[in-house]
């Protein structure tokens, strides 16, 4: 990515911005060759980042089991064990190898860490290296090395009496499965941890999993906390790592701002309270209740209402100045009853059940009179005629429109390509709607996607070559730009799997669009907002109901 294409907000997103493993390792190697900055300096702030951490949330009396690998996720655990032992509290050392076998900034840290009368227990002697050095030279794929007895009886006793644990065993080198050799420590690991309160800490990232795709490898430490060194990895958010990574700790490292280029980042308040001070010149101030805009919201057949009620409400409860809903003639009194301070606009005959083609003109002509933004899907239904009414609004309404729920399955590449330029969609599929708008928009491609990280790969692509935005449900929920972008949550976004939050999330954006100038900061708000109110809620409910929103 060259700066041209660098995200507009860069200087307030930079430290937010998500990085796999090769990305890490890009960021590392560019602050060592190019600013100057030795690796042994990079592993000496991460340590001591982790290391301050640590001691200030562990009593003075403590005593931990540090686990150093053999690259820079050990060299960061043995500059831990070194700082907390400088502490006064007291460490043991334990490593898969020996000294002599770690990489140069690993080593001199361990040297260090020896300097000062630490040990450092081998589990695995040298024969066995010699050993798996020469089954890897020959490509020998499944490598069992036997565990020296001496040093597992001693590891395993150091662990009934340890209070923390601190893992730095594989860090975000993991591209295979784990070794059986190191799942026999996690095991034993996660066993201790287990049975005992004892404190997990991951360093960079809990061994076993993978920092791209948050995939377990194999067993994989069970962490309470892990500190992130430098950029965030995507892995922490997808899959199984918000299970196995407890609470992510940011340790900023002097990386320079100008070598960080990421196009994904996680969704912040801090960022998002920078961002809006730049964007506040451009915020539509409300002199009455139109000057923002109307939200239009079509409403779906005879017993699907509901999802048009919680799609108003909630653009209703952000602060929307009008809302007006495009409803069937005989839908009117029902919408009355459970809306009334908004404008009901009535369509087609009294007999009519369900909204379609044939009520464009007149939709269209209710959308002409006061500038806004359309949400249509919410309880439309599938039925032939919907889907014709949603693909002529697609091809005709000019203003923003938000597209959810029934209304994804009218679309097509010949649809999206015949759009107004000037028009601004956004989509905000489940997994379920993405796998069929996948499906419809790459007809050749023979496999769905198979995964998280997968699945936001391609919304981000879906979205830059059509010139939308998507936000992606799932764990994690991800907002997908037409310039390539994209943003994801960091919460549980499970407490929203059940019907009426999909709807509750379209007012909402709805809403925020209408009252900011940037789409992106309107749909991340939304967002963020939606799971801060929960938060409040949770305090006093075991469960949380659309209503509660609203």
């Amino acid at each position: 990515m060259n700066p041209s294409s660098r995200h507009p907000w860069h200087r307030q997103l930079h430290p937010f911005g998500l990085y796999g493993a090769r990305g890490s390792r890009e960021l590392d190697r560019a602050t060592i060759e190019n600013f100057e900055i030795p690796g042994e300096s990079l592993m000496e702030i991460a340590g001591t980042r982790a290391a301050d951490w640590i001691q200030q949330y562990e009593l003075p009396n403590a005593k931990g089991i540090i686990l150093a690998g053999k690259g820079n996720n050990g060299g960061d655990a043995y500059v831990v064990a070194r700082l907390l032992h400088e502490y006064g509290i007291q460490v043991q050392v334990f490593s898969l190898v020996q000294v002599s076998s770690l990489t140069a900034d690993a080593r001199l840290n361990a040297k260090r860490w020896l300097s000062l009368g630490g040990e450092i227990t081998v589990f695995v002697d040298t024969d066995e290296e010699k050993k798996e050095a020469h089954l890897k030279k020959i490509k020998v794929e499944s490598i069992k090395l036997s565990l020296n007895e001496t040093a597992k009886t001693h590891f395993s006793k150091a662990l009934a009496t340890a209070d923390f644990i601190v893992d730095g065993l594989l860090g975000i080198g993991i591209n295979g499965p784990v070794s059986a050799s190191h799942e026999e420590i996690i095991n034993l690991m996660n066993k201790a941890a287990n049975a005992g309160i004892i404190h997990k800490y991951a360093l960079d990232i809990p061994s076993g999993l993978h920092p791209d795709t948050g995939r377990c490898m194999g067993s994989t430490f069970s962490a309470d906390f892990t500190f992130c060194f430098g950029g965030i990895k995507p892995g922490y958010f997808l899959e199984d790592g918000p299970t196995f990574c407890g609470q992510i700790i940011r340790c900023e490292l002097p990386i320079p701002s100008s070598y960080k280029e990421a196009h994904q980042f996680i969704i912040d308040q801090d960022w998002i309270q920078r961002v809006q001070g730049l964007d506040a010149s451009n915020r539509k101030n409300r002199t009455h209740k139109y000057s923002q805009g109307v939200i239009y919201i079509i409403s779906g057949a005879s017993g699907m209402t509901g999802a048009t009620i919680y799609a108003a409400k909630s653009a209703w409860a952000q602060g929307a100045g009008a809302v007006q809903i495009i409803c069937l003639r005989g839908l009117m009194n029902l919408y009355d009853y459970h809306l009334p301070e908004m404008v009901k606009v009535g369509i087609g005959s009294e007999t009519d059940t369900e909204l379609g083609y044939d009520h464009t003109s007149e939709i269209l002509s209710a959308l002409s009179k006061k500038d806004g933004l359309c949400i249509i899907g919410p309880g439309l239904g599938r039925t032939e005629q919907a889907m014709k009414l949603t693909q002529c609004l697609l091809e005709e309404y000019r203003g923003p429109l938000l597209l959810d729920a029934d209304a994804m399955y009218a679309l097509s590449p010949s649809i999206l390509e015949k759009r107004p330029r000037e028009q601004k969609l956004v989509m905000s599929p489940h997994k379920g709607e993405f796998a069929h708008l996948f499906s419809v928009l790459f007809p050749d491609h023979e496999q769905e996607p198979s995964s998280e990280v997968e699945r936001i790969e391609w919304a981000e692509q879906i979205a830059k070559k059509f010139g939308i935005w998507i936000v992606s449900k799932g764990l994690p929920t991800a907002i997908c730009t037409p310039e390539g972008f994209s943003y994801w949550t960091q919460y549980d976004t499970n407490l929203f799997n059940r019907t009426g939050f999909g709807d509750i999330l379209s007012g909402a954006m709805a809403a925020m669009i209408l009252e900011t100038s940037s789409v992106d900061m309107a749909l991340v708000k939304a967002c963020l907002q939606n799971w801060e109110q929960t938060q409040d809620i949770l305090t006093i409910k075991a469960h949380l109901s659309p209503d509660d929103l609203v």
